[in-house]
């Protein structure tokens, strides 16, 4: 092993021109790593300034304690304050896991340590599309999403700072499988649009989007609370049929229940619930759950964390549930001695000794015309069913809508056109 003292760096990332992504689906239970280089690599102290050359092909396990990370064969080394650096043919693995360019690690407020890959913008892009949208997509299509995954990344840039990395591996900022997930295609994509950037205003756009529209983008003030002039409400005539993605489900009166309890919230028994629609849209802005005690309301984004994303799959929806029409007041039959309540879904005869139940169906009698008496249950009764299309929040692009348009030959300006007005694309963005 052979360690060299560096004056000035030989490598890429001098001058830091990397994204540093924390990679939490990698977190090892039992905050050990293992790195493997199989050639020359580079080890720089941030505390100190050095940088150590290590020219032959070496495995290092890594240890934590007392918020500093531990060489096993090498020493003591400050947490975050440590990176390594492979050169240009140089493969590293972490736990197996194939890192582009190098690593460091941070930690969270939890404890938890984290592995940082250090790797390009465009080298994270191609690590996206495969997850974000599939390989399998027409060109123009992984085109216009290369575009749309370049911009929000460079809206959310140092998203996670305080965490020591700028945006993390999951759906939380974007999808990102590593380099075992690359691909011919999505790697073309994201060379074909390289330095292309949507912009608003000279500044990079949070180019949003989701698996599908349902038919009708969303308003970015009905899902978040604040208007954005680049993520508005229209048509979308691409992503209907079945790429519009119908869905529903079905929870008992005892689930719902339940996940409002989980909110620290007794509402009593649930009489009913009352959706607010956006009139353009048709996206649901609020929920209220009507209980026998109170009442209680969630809106916006929160309305698919109530349910679980999995389950809601978008806010494009409609309620159904047994027993409820227009007239949910009740029906009451008055004798000489008592007034009671009756279930209009039996049928009931006047008596001098009271009201007893018969075979016959109950009807109201006018001066004009005779109809049969019908009147809602009060309450659910059992169990309620959304039906709805689209799915994912609907702001910006639609990638079932965008993949239609490939197929109809749009071509991937077109795309981001459509999906995104308002905004400006360039060519090199600095």
């Amino acid at each position: 092993m052979l360690f060299c003292l560096l004056s000035v760096f030989q490598f890429s990332f001098a001058n830091d021109d990397y994204i540093r992504i924390g990679r939490l689906s990698q977190v090892s239970p039992n905050a050990s790593y293992q790195l493997h280089f199989d050639g020359e690599h580079y080890i720089e102290n941030l505390d100190d300034g050095s940088v150590k050359r290590v020219e032959s092909t070496k495995d290092y396990t890594v240890d934590f304690e007392n918020g500093a990370f531990y060489l096993l064969n090498l020493g003591k080394f400050p947490l975050s304050e440590t990176r390594f650096f492979t050169s240009n043919d140089t493969i590293l693995t972490v736990n197996g896991k194939r890192y582009l360019s190098g690593i460091t690690f941070g930690q969270e407020s939890n404890g938890k340590i984290i592995p940082i890959e250090l790797l390009s913008l465009d080298d994270y892009i191609k690590a996206v599309l495969p997850k974000e949208i599939g390989s399998g997509a027409p060109i123009e299509a992984l085109k216009a999403q290369a575009v749309a995954s370049r911009s929000y990344t460079l809206s959310h840039f140092g998203h996670h700072k305080n965490s020591n990395y700028d945006l993390c591996d999951t759906t939380h900022c974007q999808v990102y499988g590593g380099y075992e997930v690359r691909t011919s295609a999505t790697d073309d994509a994201v060379d074909a649009t390289a330095g292309e950037v949507l912009l608003y205003n000279d500044v990079p756009i949070e180019a949003l989007y989701s698996a599908s529209s349902g038919g009708y983008t969303a308003n970015a003030e009905y899902v978040y609370g604040s208007a954005v002039p680049y993520l508005l409400s229209f048509s979308d005539p691409h992503s209907t049929g079945d790429n519009a993605v119908p869905w529903s489900f079905s929870l008992s009166q005892a689930d719902i229940s339940a996940k409002i309890n989980n909110y620290g919230k007794n509402i009593g028994k649930l009489v009913s619930i009352d959706a607010d629609y956006d009139k353009n849209s048709g996206r649901v802005k609020s929920l209220n759950f009507i209980g026998s005690k109170e009442k209680f309301k969630i809106k916006g984004s929160k309305i698919r964390a109530f349910f679980g994303y999995g389950k809601l799959k978008s806010l494009l929806f409609s309620i159904d549930y047994a027993g409820k029409n227009d007239n949910s007041n009740p029906v009451y039959a008055i004798s000489k001695d008592k007034t009671t309540e009756i279930d209009v879904n039996k049928s009931f005869i006047y008596t001098e000794k009271g009201i007893k139940e018969s075979g016959k169906e109950v009807c109201v009698l006018s001066a004009s015309d005779t109809s049969k008496l019908t009147k809602a249950s009060k309450n659910i009764t059992d169990s309620v069913t959304f039906h709805g299309k689209g799915y994912g929040h609907g702001l910006g692009m639609s990638q079932r809508g965008a993949i239609q348009m490939a197929k109809d030959d749009y071509d991937y300006k077109e795309i981001l056109e459509f999906y995104y007005p308002n905004t400006e694309l360039i060519d090199e963005y600095k």
